[in-house]
């Protein structure tokens, strides 16, 4: 099994608020275990892109993929959904059978907490 991180700003993304990263690392989170419990990946790559106080999660696998319409109303999506619904995220969701997945995540207006100094 491989995966990759990026992260960019890393910097500015580990300086937004702490409430905040709890969230997306619990988006992330339930992201991974969906994969490990369906798709029968043997690669994950996930990137976080923080660009003009916008904050792009895009997250893939090579795993088996489904039907996109079939299968978001699951408890995993829901929960993401929820999670994203309190911090005015979107999400889309692009797969096809024996595809893979990407999913990509926009979360808008963010700002970053001031360095403590």
């Amino acid at each position: 099994f491989s995966s990759s991180f990026n992260a960019h700003p890393r910097t500015e993304i580990d300086h937004l608020d702490e409430q905040f990263q709890i969230e997306v690392f619990k988006i992330i989170q339930e992201l991974i275990t969906n994969t490990i419990k369906h798709a029968k990946a043997t690669s994950i790559e996930l990137q976080l892109n923080l660009v003009n106080d916008v904050l792009n999660i895009l997250f893939e696998d090579n795993g088996v993929g489904f039907i996109v319409e079939q299968n978001v109303n699951g408890i995993g999506f829901k929960n993401i959904k929820n999670r994203l619904d309190k911090i005015s995220g979107t999400l889309h969701i692009d797969s096809m059978p024996k595809r893979g997945t990407i999913i990509n995540i926009e979360i808008p207006n963010l700002v970053t907490v001031p360095n403590e100094i």
